[in-house]
């Protein structure tokens, strides 16, 4: 439910509560940015809890070329900042045009998991950030049709196979994750805020 969300990530006494839940998992908190009022960084303060947030939403509609103009938003920020994450719903659109445009991603992007992005800059926030020594980019594996051979060559199925991996790991790691388990049993206790004596 999108509005229990946004209500819980804009009431800093109950962000609080789920950043020191995530602190003792050793987790980090991906914010959507649902809501302009977002308490997760402030809440985060004081723990050891990394707050990542989203850059782009894929599919503010359904509509699968607007779901592609959004792919294409994220990597152009990707290329601007360094980074970008981007999110969406399981829509069937959403899937769909995943499925269509990660085995073709443009050979300077690559796929993360936002964890690798922990130490990047977030937002305009903050200034105190130092950017980490350049790591030396690994070679990426180099498409051998890609060359100056004119030719239509049928890419390797590899691809396709690893287009469905990612979706499928994003889809498993989310749901079955003990904090999520954890966050979810004390959400309704978390969201009814009784004063404090």
């Amino acid at each position: 439910n999108n509005h229990m969300g946004s209500a819980m990530t804009s009431s800093l006494p109950g962000m609080q509560k789920v950043m020191q839940a995530l602190e003792s998992y050793r987790l980090y908190f991906l914010d959507s940015m649902t809501i302009g009022s977002s308490q997760a960084t402030r809440a985060a303060a004081g723990t050891g809890v990394k707050v990542i947030k989203r850059r782009v939403f894929l599919d503010d509609t359904a509509n699968e070329a607007d779901i592609r103009r959004q792919f294409n938003r994220a990597v152009e920020l990707a290329r601007r900042n360094g980074s970008a994450i981007a999110i969406g719903h399981p829509r069937p659109a959403t899937v769909k045009v995943l499925q269509q445009m990660l085995p073709s991603l443009p050979a300077d992007i690559v796929l993360v998991k936002p964890s690798a992005l922990l130490n990047e800059p977030q937002g305009n926030g903050g200034g105190s950030y130092v950017p980490p020594p350049v790591k030396p980019q690994k070679p990426q594996p180099k498409n051998p049709f890609s060359g100056g051979i004119k030719q239509c060559k049928v890419k390797p199925p590899k691809e396709k196979a690893n287009a469905g991996t990612a979706l499928g790991v994003i889809a498993d790691s989310i749901a079955s994750s003990p904090p999520v388990t954890f966050i979810k049993r004390h959400w309704q206790h978390w969201t009814q805020t009784k004063p404090q004596a």
